[in-house]
């Protein structure tokens, strides 16, 4: 028996790269930009959007000396949110009511109504649904009627002005 260590057999066939068959290195692709790719650039329809709606959580109050109030009590994104907010308002402001009424629409929204909420008040707790408007669903315009073209550019927003005819008033 022979001690020498074995070693594999040397294969004689030729690699394309050994034969000289070298293909050219591909070009590093490059990422598009948005300015080239009109793709990119064009905006989606106002009509192609989905709609978005929020849930108005309204209490309608009639005292029963006094003028009805309707009252926004305030807006939100989800039915859920919107459901325990009714819930809140009822439990916390109108929990001695009499006769009272609750329900769900169709949609999942609960509503809430009592003819005596104390000292012969009706009120109904109830939820309206609004769709909201998406960005540039209204054109440019112009006033028509004499009004300052600085308004309702966005950048006064939260400052009150008085119109020509309530400064003149004065």
């Amino acid at each position: 028996m022979s001690t020498s260590p074995k070693t594999a057999p040397v294969s004689h066939k030729r690699t394309s790269s050994a034969a000289g068959n070298t293909a050219e290195e591909p070009q590093i692709k490059r990422q598009a930009s948005d300015t080239a790719n009109p793709a990119f650039t064009l905006k989606p329809r106002v009509a192609d959007q989905d709609p978005h709606y929020v849930y108005v959580v309204m209490v309608d109050s009639n005292p029963q000396y006094t003028e009805p109030i309707s009252d926004i009590h305030a807006i939100y994104a989800t039915i859920k949110d919107a459901n325990n907010a009714v819930k809140g308002i009822v439990n916390n402001e109108y929990n001695e009511a009499e006769e009272t009424k609750q329900g769900c629409e169709d949609d999942g929204r609960i509503y809430w109504s009592s003819d005596d909420a104390g000292e012969g008040e009706r009120v109904e707790v109830y939820i309206r649904v609004l769709e909201v408007k998406p960005p540039g669903c209204e054109p440019e315009r112009e006033w028509e009627n004499g009004g300052a073209d600085d308004l309702g550019s966005g950048e006064d927003y939260g400052e009150e002005r008085d119109s020509e005819e309530d400064e003149g008033a004065e």
